[in-house]
């Protein structure tokens, strides 16, 4: 099942069990995904390619995404990066900021970047 939210939101609760249940939710529908522990936190792959990882602090996530620019400059304040992650393709969002549709379509971005054609085409037909 896949939940979307509508209307007005609020920002997510500063609750780690929160967020891992939305992040869950939305990747519950996409072909040939897992989550593994990756560094000690969630991990969620696209076949053998890790498209999100939740990070350390448990209030950020890390985001497979070619247009991490893109992201960056939408919301420096809810989308960051580190050192750590220069000359990668990840963005960093901040949780607690994140609208629930928003982290699902930057979801949705990391895995199809990172599955298989077969995985993409199968999801497709899916949400036709």
């Amino acid at each position: 099942m896949l939940v979307i939210f509508v209307g007005n939101f609020c920002p997510m609760q500063s609750d780690y069990p929160f967020f891992l249940h939305v992040i869950r939710e939305v990747v519950s529908c996409l072909p040939e995904t897992h989550e593994k522990p990756c560094h000690g936190t969630p991990g969620f792959y696209a076949g053998k390619n890790l498209f999100a990882r939740v990070q350390e602090d448990l209030e950020s996530l890390a985001v497979y995404t070619k247009r991490k620019d893109y992201w960056l400059e939408r919301d420096p304040k809810m989308y960051f990066t580190t050192p750590h992650f220069d000359g990668y393709d990840y963005v960093l969002v901040r949780l607690t900021l994140v609208n629930p549709n928003e982290l699902k379509h930057l979801l949705l971005e990391g895995w199809r970047a990172r599955a298989t054609k077969r995985a993409v085409k199968e999801y497709e037909s899916l949400v036709d």
